[in-house]
């Protein structure tokens, strides 16, 4: 592996355990808990355009709870919605620039290499 590479990995690897160690107890109330459970049901029943529906509204009660934003983000793939998804959360990172989470959520459904590596710069 070339070395921009890793520290590229590295970064990924990084910012995935400061947010995974942090998601759980993010939540700002437990509304959002209990619709993120409601939410994740759906998705194990294959209910997915009723999941998207209620992740989006775990995401307006806490717009920063990352575990729902992945669920959501999965659910927007099974359903065949990925560019919808990447316009969305592009158009997040162009709102907020400096905002480190959107960056990730962004380079998470990001599949293009050179992308990621501009994103992570």
């Amino acid at each position: 592996m070339r070395a921009p590479q890793l520290v590229l990995y590295g970064a990924f690897t990084l910012i995935g355990l400061v947010f995974a160690v942090a998601s759980p107890g993010h939540a700002a109330n437990e509304k959002a808990l209990e619709q993120k459970k409601a939410a994740d049901k759906l998705r194990a029943d294959g209910k997915t355009e009723e999941a998207i529906v209620a992740y989006q509204q775990v995401l307006v009660l806490d717009p920063e709870f990352v575990e729902a934003h992945h669920g959501y983000q999965d659910c927007m793939e099974t359903a065949g919605k990925r560019k919808e998804l990447l316009d969305g959360y592009r158009a997040k990172v162009e709102k907020n620039p400096a905002s480190a989470l959107l960056h990730y959520l962004h380079g998470r459904i990001v599949t293009d290499l050179a992308v990621k590596e501009r994103e992570f710069k």
